[in-house]
């Protein structure tokens, strides 16, 4: 997963601790094309690089107002190809959102939507063996047995011992899904002001959206502003365009894979007599540190990971373009387009003190690591593209001709700190070991292309 190890010790019971140096990496692998409005736009899907980052960080069309959106097309294959080339291999999604009014005159509109989201638990788990290993339920205190239900058979009044010695009934729980997760609710407010008329028109629509996880203390906000209009300013030049910018922060998104600091691994495997009531109250010592409730010490504590952890992302972006055709005859007419697609993305997340998988830090500091990964990504496009119909008796001719020049810049900056100096502060200068990196990449690419169609009598 490209992540470095930067030093190995044992844990517990010949565990092993591993100290890395994370980096959050995006992959693009298996992503269709975007295009809004005939411009391509980054649709990169962000995702974790390391074993503590398996987070989902969003793709490009989590930029888009989906009450904008005028209509969507499928591309594959050669028709995507002859289009767009290599960048559409994985397919093209054409996006066209509103440049005008859908009716005469000036209007307004409200549109509220709001859902609701419930996990729906299909689970099936044996519940006749509880917590344990080698057929041996937990008897003494602080059990290392918390994702093992290899115990005793459960009969009724049977009790297990937790934690700092804490006795509880040693029964199955079956509700876990429920118990760890909450009902999510999500609401979205657009409002919109259009025109329409016989020479053009446009639409302006401001939009929020609030997302409440159904994880506790995850969730996002995006906030919209569109703009889309078209004008004739002549019978013989019309000029359309449009604008999205959008500011989206996803506050502390779920741990999609892996083991570290995954909540959904841990309640998955936790052993099906755990109290969750006692695994939140445990989750942390009186010294802020994770209570070790298993040997599997990757395995983290879902509250731990839930409520120590801590990943914030913001983006601000902006991407539209403005084109201009003149009709030079009725039969030929001349287009150019300017677009551009900018964003800057900015990130930040630790790997907590104290947790249990973490090495343990020199003398004078305390474990964990901070990290902060800031983007920028800008691809301008200039096109034209100039057609011609003509019918000469029973022959028609269709000719298009046209060029394009991209050009694509990403700027990544890494900083990372390990082992601080005071506990609970995390900045890179509280670290005792720093690390930096930049990347650039930048790519440009120039094309011209035609097109040619010939028919006789509109039938072949």
């Amino acid at each position: 997963s490209g992540v470095n190890i930067s030093s190995l010790g044992t844990g517990p019971a010949g565990s092993t601790k591993i100290r890395i140096r994370g980096n959050s990496s995006f992959s693009g692998a298996n992503t269709p094309l975007v295009v809004v409005n005939g411009v391509p736009i980054d649709n990169t899907r962000y995702g974790g690089g390391g074993r503590f980052d398996n987070v989902d960080g969003g793709d490009g069309l989590l930029s888009l107002n989906p009450d904008n959106i005028e209509s969507m097309t499928v591309l594959k294959g050669a028709a995507a190809a002859a289009l767009y080339g290599s960048r559409a291999k994985d397919g093209v999604l054409m996006i066209t959102t509103k440049l005008q009014g859908d009716s005469k005159g000036f209007g307004i509109s409200v549109n509220t939507n709001f859902t609701t989201e419930t996990p729906l638990d299909f689970t099936d788990f044996q519940y006749e063996y509880g917590q344990g290993e080698k057929g041996i339920r937990p008897t003494t205190v602080w059990p290392t047995s918390g994702v093992w239900s290899f115990g005793e058979k459960i009969e009724p009044g049977m009790t297990q011992t937790l934690f700092d010695g804490v006795v509880v009934p040693y029964v199955a729980v079956k509700d876990r899904i429920k118990q760890f997760y909450r009902t999510g609710r999500n609401l979205v407010n657009t409002v919109s002001f259009s025109n329409s008329g016989e020479q053009g028109g446009f639409d302006l629509s401001i939009s929020n959206t609030e997302n409440g996880s159904i994880m506790e203390n995850s969730d996002f906000t995006k906030r919209n502003i569109t703009l889309g209009f078209t004008q004739n300013i002549s019978k013989w030049v019309t000029i359309s365009g449009n604008a999205n910018y959008s500011n989206e922060f996803h506050h502390n998104p779920a741990q999609v894979g892996g083991q570290d600091l995954s909540s959904a691994s841990a309640v998955w495997t936790t052993s099906n007599t755990m109290p969750w009531e006692l695994l939140r109250q445990y989750y942390k010592d009186e010294n802020g540190n994770e209570n070790l409730w298993s040997r599997f010490i990757p395995r983290s504590n879902p509250y731990w990971s839930m409520l120590e952890h801590f990943d914030n992302i913001n983006r601000d972006r902006l991407f539209g373009n403005v084109m201009v055709r003149f009709n030079i005859t009725k039969d030929i007419y001349i287009q150019g387009r300017a677009a551009q697609d900018f964003y800057a993305r900015n990130r930040d997340f630790n790997n907590p003190t104290g947790t249990g998988s973490l090495a343990q830090a020199p003398s004078g500091y305390v474990n964990g690591c901070y990290f902060r990964n800031d983007t920028q990504f800008r691809e301008r496009n200039y096109d034209f593209l100039i057609g011609a119909q003509q019918k000469f008796g029973t022959i028609g001719v269709n000719i298009n001709a046209g060029g394009n020049q991209m050009f694509r810049q990403n700027k990544t900056t890494r900083e990372s700190a390990e082992d601080f100096v005071q506990r609970g502060l995390y900045t890179i200068m509280n670290g005792r070991v720093k690390n930096a990196s930049h990347d650039l990449v930048e790519r440009a690419v120039s094309s011209l292309y035609g097109a040619a169609e010939i028919s006789y009598k509109s039938f072949l």
